[in-house]
């Protein structure tokens, strides 16, 4: 980032601030590889990893709305949130045939 590679304290500090992007493309990656394996089919495969990620999205939403020291009922509901909006998306990438 600037002009060096990150090392200890900062790269323990932007793997924790990524977590979130890297948790969310975990679920997918194995899906699609128990997929090329045999264990189910690609669309099964997919379809799950979409539940996933819109629990995923609900989970840190969640956890963002307790950080954020609302509450319980106001995390819960930054989570609703997240998740809705996810499943939104998801229904116009499937209505526009993506």
């Amino acid at each position: 980032m600037h002009r060096g590679f990150a090392t200890g304290h900062e790269l323990r500090r932007m793997l924790y601030v990524s977590s979130p992007l890297l948790t969310c493309a975990v679920a997918p990656g194995v899906m699609i590889a128990l997929s090329a394996l045999g264990a189910m089919s690609l669309r099964t495969a997919l379809l799950t990893a979409v539940c996933l990620a819109v629990a995923s999205l609900f989970a840190w939403g969640f956890v963002g709305g307790l950080r954020m020291g609302g509450g319980r009922l106001l995390a819960v509901l930054a989570g609703l949130v997240d998740a809705v909006l996810g499943v939104a998306i998801a229904l116009v990438k499937v209505s526009a045939g993506h």
